[in-house]
């Protein structure tokens, strides 16, 4: 298997194609990065700003330019000596008719070739949608949207077609035969005779509010518009992956990134043929990573034949480490004084998993009911339960699951799956306990498959289809709700996080990182996705936080009485709640630009993200239900607390603390840059983040990046004489808000890390410690490999050891050491700067670390010897 040194990921888009792509593989080969790392390339849907929503896999996406544009990009890697991982997405495509299967389906319904290309359900138990695809897309009901003329038929050079404004649906072959121009104007000025032509259909067109409900096809979460794949079924796999294919085979793809795998009905059976049928260089196995959010306590199946995850459960470790554990257990004491809220994470996950169940996937439950009911009926032991106690236990077992799936592949269920099911009905029977015990006992029988023998292949089908809807249950309740509720301490709320429990001592994270080492080394170390809550830099900033949980309280206190009046009166519109207001400062404090041309873009980049906040959160207001009002007096409030137009204590206040936020999250990020790169695992840096990342969730983490201006900065770096880079390097640091201090770091560890592939993808994993006092703010671990030996060293909690812009190099670690075993060499070379550090005095001390941390608080030394 060939895994990459390093990557970089790209967000391809209408301002970023493939030309674009091939003009940056220059900088990031000097950058020291091994493989590109590209959003998905095929065909979407017209106007996608993202390329999740493919619309049709036999081309490429024509937005980022032509197969020749492809194929150049490609050689321009193989000149370099580069790789090109892809991220491509088997669990679903764009519900449109501009999706050429999705269209025949609608033409033909269930005799389409393509019927059985999706999850559909063609006899739902609602009498109203037996034998048509229902397609929720109407912004009324139908008879209205009908009567008011909005619904057209009308021909198009792909034949004749009904219009709903930019939406258009093919018509059935029988109806397109007995049409004409003639009596295309009769049908559409006569609405009942309109409407019988419709009613003829393979689908129904609906109002959009009606998918909460009712709906007989599965969705990716709850968005309706992306319709489930059966990639389990070869023809499927085959048409979906035959152009990838084509790309692999002519080396112009070279590893790839599955998105959503816990989506597919049978994950493992489809990475196994993933690994059949794309062959690496000398057939080797490919390098295939998959898009799997870990629960905390949750390893990936060891039989995978991946390399590895993405990277948010390493994302969570190493963010831990900057998290102090005492200071964040006050931080949760200070937010339960000042918003009222007490309750476990967990309990809030349990809470608004069952909140989205209720207001998003009813439809899907209604479906698993059905189909449970009818295995009772056939069951002793179930026989006389109610479709309402059914459906409940189901509901609040799905809710209690700790995990986003279970694997059961056959008529055992796996011990790791037992116990996660097992765990998950106990902990609904202590929520609600007055629901019947008898429905608590079928619901887990039947998902442990401990049925009667003829009803096996019957429960078996059932688990799987609730092994599919699992995890967009925990996506919406967890991702895209808790995280925006649960506020205490936001640089935790992260995907795949548990921001109560999230701090991760050294012995935690040297734990994590000794069995990356041995069992997924070609797995993703990620500190930055497109998908993460806020930017890697922003995080840094608020773990500081942590470490003065006082002097945090006491200014949040000063801040929200001064700013109480600033809040639009109740009689208006709902002010923010207090929930909001410590979202809204922790906000503040981790993204307010170091750069001051970027001060003027911030306030609308921070309303979008506040209303988005609000609506994810689903308090006051959501995307299904808006609230215009209160999100008018969130937007408007944070307006008025920043306003520097006159007086104002608040920002005055704010500003010299967040500054103190930025220096300490800019020593972390340094930290963090370091330790990804030489952990175990493939360090990735998303676009940009080789400087100060501090950007808010998506859209706002597109945002283009000034590709230009990080080329002229890297030109400049690597003109420095060796000589001379300990002396650039001081000047780097002391002019840190500019940034370039990180490109630098990022460059020179990336350069050592393809200059020693071996060493950092074979290379063992051995912790190291400071000596005493230094012990709890110094994170250093050895790397060692056929005789050459790399330390990394990085200070954590520095705002305990040093004052606000004191810069902790030098002697401010004067007697404090670095514990060096007697068996690793003496000599060391800090690949960062050049400078040589000798071990002395060992065991007792080794590595000075007033010499370590010379000229950088950072350092990866090299053996010399």
């Amino acid at each position: 298997m060939r895994i990459p040194a390093s990557t970089y990921r790209v967000q391809l888009g209408p301002d970023f194609g493939f030309r674009d792509a091939e003009a940056l593989v220059p900088y990031l080969d000097a950058l020291g990065v091994s493989d590109l790392y590209l959003s998905p390339i095929l065909a979407p849907r017209e106007g996608s700003t993202h390329g999740y929503d493919v619309a049709d896999p036999s081309r490429l996406n024509p937005v980022l330019g032509t197969r020749g544009d492809f194929d150049s990009l490609s050689q321009t890697l193989r000149e370099h000596q580069m790789g090109l991982l892809l991220d491509i997405v088997p669990n679903h495509m764009a519900a449109s008719p501009q999706n050429p299967w999705w269209a025949d389906v609608l033409a033909r319904g269930q005799r389409s070739e393509y019927a059985d290309f999706f999850d559909i359900e063609w006899a739902p138990p609602w009498p109203n949608g037996s034998e048509k695809l229902l397609i929720p897309v109407l912004g009324d009901h139908y008879a209205e949207v009908l009567e008011r003329g909005e619904l057209q038929l009308a021909q198009t050079e792909d034949g004749y077609v009904v219009q709903y404004f930019d939406n258009v649906f093919p018509l059935s072959p029988e109806t397109s035969e007995e049409l004409d121009a003639n009596r295309i104007e009769a049908l559409n000025s006569d609405p009942e005779a309109l409407d019988a032509v419709l009613d003829e259909q393979h689908y129904s067109l609906r109002y959009w509010k009606s998918e909460r409900y009712e709906l007989n096809y599965r969705r990716f979460f709850n968005i309706s518009d992306l319709a489930g794949l059966r990639v389990e079924r070869p023809r499927v796999r085959h048409e979906l992956h035959e152009l990838i294919g084509h790309l692999w085979e002519e080396r112009g793809v070279t590893g790839l990134r599955v998105d959503h795998i816990d989506g597919l009905r049978e994950p493992k059976a489809y990475l196994d043929w993933l690994r059949r049928t794309f062959r690496g260089p000398g057939d080797s196995n490919p390098y295939v990573l998959v898009e799997k959010i870990l629960a905390p306590h949750e390893r990936l199946p060891d039989d995978w034949p991946v390399a590895g995850t993405t990277g948010y459960d390493y994302l969570n470790k190493l963010n831990g480490v900057f998290v102090d554990p005492d200071g964040h257990r006050k931080l949760a004491e200070v937010y339960a004084r000042f918003t009222g809220r007490s309750e476990a994470f967990r309990t809030v996950v349990y809470e608004k998993k069952r909140f989205v169940l209720e207001w998003l996937f009813q439809a899907e439950l209604e479906l698993m009911r059905r189909d449970l009911v009818t295995l009772a009926s056939k069951m002793r032991r179930g026989r006389d339960l109610t479709a309402r106690e059914v459906g409940d236990a189901l509901a609040e077992v799905s809710s209690c699951l700790s995990v986003y799936r279970t694997y059961t592949r056959g008529a055992r269920v796996a011990e790791r799956d037992r116990e996660h099911i097992e765990q998950a009905v106990d902990t609904a029977r202590s929520y609600r306990p007055q629901l019947d015990s008898a429905a608590y006992d079928f619901v887990e029988r039947v998902l442990l498959l401990e049925v009667p023998e003829r009803l096996l292949e019957e429960a078996f089908e059932f688990v799987q289809t609730w092994q599919q809807f699992t995890p967009p249950l925990m996506a919406k309740g967890l991702e895209d709700t808790s995280l925006y509720v649960y506020n205490h301490l936001i640089s935790l709320n992260t995907v795949g996080g548990e921001p109560d429990e999230a701090d991760v001592s050294l012995s935690e994270f040297h734990a994590f990182n000794e069995e990356r080492s041995q069992k997924w080394p070609g797995a993703m170390n990620s500190t930055s996705t497109h998908d993460s809550k806020r930017g890697e830099d922003v995080r840094n900033r608020i773990d500081v936080l942590s470490e003065m949980p006082e002097a945090f309280e006491r200014r949040l206190t000063q801040w929200a009485e001064w700013n109480e009046p600033k809040k639009i009166s109740p009689e208006i519109a709902e002010p923010p709640s207090r929930n909001e207001e410590m979202l809204l400062y922790q906000t503040l404090l981790g993204s307010w630009p170091l750069d001051e041309s970027e001060l003027d873009s911030f306030p609308g980049r921070l309303r979008e993200y506040l209303v988005k906040s609000a609506r994810e959160a689903k308090e006051q207001t959501s995307w299904h239900d808006t609230d215009e009002g209160h999100e008018y007096a969130l937007v408007r409030f944070a307006e008025r607390i920043l306003d520097d137009s006159g007086p104002n204590p608040f920002l005055e206040d704010f500003l010299e603390i967040q500054e103190e936020l930025a220096f300490f999250g800019a020593l972390n990020s340094l930290s963090q840059v370091v330790l990804k790169v030489a952990s175990p695992g493939v360090p990735d840096i998303y676009q940009g983040s080789e400087r100060w990342n501090l950007t808010l969730v998506d859209p706002d983490n597109r945002r283009p990046v000034d590709f230009d201006r990080l080329y002229d900065t890297l030109h400049e770096m690597q003109d420095v004489p060796a000589e001379h880079r300990s002396a650039y390097a001081v000047s780097l640091l002391r002019d840190w808000k500019d940034a370039r201090i990180k490109q630098f770091v990022t460059w020179r560890a990336l350069s050592l890390r393809r200059q020693r592939p071996s060493l950092f993808i074979h290379g063992d994993y051995r912790p190291l410690y400071g000596r005493q006092k230094a012990r709890p703010y110094v994170c250093a671990f050895v790397r060692r490999h056929e005789g050459s030996h790399v330390i990394a060293v990085a200070p954590r909690r520095l705002s305990r050891r040093v004052d606000p812009f004191e810069l902790p190099v030098g002697s401010v670690w004067e007697n404090d050491c670095l514990r060096l075993p007697s068996d690793l060499p003496s000599r060391w070379t800090n690949a960062l700067t050049g400078e040589v550090v000798e071990a002395v005095d060992r065991p007792e001390c080794g590595l000075a670390l007033e010499e370590v941390f010379a000229t950088l608080p950072v350092a990866l030394l090299e053996a010399t010897e």
